[in-house]
């Protein structure tokens, strides 16, 4: 069960899109806003907890202990995690590609809800 634990969020930038949809999914700066990331590997801002459509205020995850975010593929608990081309965790193995976590749980398929330690950890 995904739970959140010791986060640092930013609760003043607005969604740059309508993010309602990806709830514990990774998102990055569009200038002053907040964006699905969409491309696999990328920098990333944190993790959206709620639904926000565009305008709206989104509150964002930049640090954690804990966070639940939604995976991407199955993973292992321990594997480092990247974003996918739709904001969600994949094990890290792209040349590249930047590490923005490690998760405390296992998925066992893509759409799960688990939990992870975000941080930027490097670049593989």
């Amino acid at each position: 069960m995904a739970y959140e634990l010791n986060t640092e969020v930013l609760g003043t930038l607005l969604a740059g899109a309508d993010l309602s949809g990806s709830q514990y999914k990774f998102v990055k700066m569009s200038g002053a806003t907040v964006i699905l990331a969409a491309v696999a590997g990328e920098k990333i801002l944190g993790v959206t907890t709620q639904k926000p459509v565009s305008g709206d205020v989104a509150e964002v995850v930049v640090e954690a202990s804990a966070v639940p975010i939604q995976a991407g593929a199955a993973f292992a608990a321990g594997a480092y995690l990247m974003t996918d081309a739709t904001g969600r965790a994949i094990t890290a193995a792209t040349t590249g590609s930047t590490i923005v976590g490690q998760a405390l749980e296992a998925a066992t398929a893509a759409g799960d809800i688990v939990t992870m330690r975000l941080a930027t950890i490097g670049v593989i």
